[in-house]
């Protein structure tokens, strides 16, 4: 591979690793429709990182039993809907 070649396909891999990054004060909306636990995005998995910002239905969003973060990222579950902060 030429060293243009090289330094496209680098550009272009950043760019996609840059653009699946998550921005502090981003917010971001997960839904557990069916009742299951749903994963809506990684989001770096560091708790901190991820706040509740606003219930969307009339489930109850309690952190660590319908809502979370761990190492596969953000999750809700059993009815949970709302939206999430980036910090």
């Amino acid at each position: 591979m030429t060293s243009p070649s090289r330094l496209l396909l680098l550009t272009i891999l950043c760019f996609t690793l840059d653009s699946s990054r998550a921005s502090a004060g981003q917010t971001i909306t997960c839904s557990s429709d069916n009742g299951g636990r749903n994963y809506c995005n990684s989001y770096g998995a560091n708790p901190q990182n991820i706040a509740l910002s606003r219930q969307l239905n009339g489930t109850a969003c309690v952190r660590g039993q319908t809502w979370g973060v761990d190492q596969r990222g953000l999750w809700v579950d059993r009815g949970c809907r709302a939206e999430f902060r980036l910090r």
